[in-house]
């Protein structure tokens, strides 16, 4: 048992060292970058240019350094007042409530009735009929007056 487990184990050891990999990480043959330099070089005009865009990023990087950005960060939509932001809450809680009420009402006023009164109202007398005939008692219906 213990030698069929080391066994295994060094197949595993074995196959994690031959494994290749699948990610290709070599670097791309035809890629900007890759250009030679000495094409940059040999045109002063590019350098230049080259040159002041590299001076303009690293005057504005000192600046931001300096002065911290000068970035508001705080988040416009969010009040340092308690009492406004939960009235605010309440009020879009209350617009969403109105507007669900509203869609329900127009769904309920659309829909059309699954049964039809007549049927129901026969239904109920047979029933009433029945009763009547099964119960030792006179049966009464509990919603029509006795006499």
């Amino acid at each position: 048992m213990e030698r069929e487990r080391e066994r295994n184990y060094w197949q595993h050891r074995d196959r994690v060292a031959n494994q290749r990999s699948r990610i290709d990480n070599k670097i791309p043959e035809s890629c900007a970058y890759v250009r030679p330099l000495g094409s940059v070089r040999s045109n002063p005009i590019q350098t230049a240019q080259v040159n002041r865009d590299n001076k303009k990023l690293v005057e504005k990087m000192v600046y931001i350094m300096n002065t911290g950005g000068g970035v508001d960060m705080s988040e416009p939509w969010r009040d340092h007042n308690r009492a406004v932001i939960s009235q605010r809450r309440r009020d879009q809680e209350q617009i969403t409530i109105a507007r669900e009420n509203a869609k329900m009402l127009d769904r309920l006023e659309r829909a059309q009735p699954t049964y039809r009164a007549e049927k129901f109202e026969a239904d109920r007398r047979r029933n009433e009929e029945f009763a009547a005939r099964a119960s030792r008692y006179p049966y009464h219906p509990l919603d029509r007056p006795q006499h």
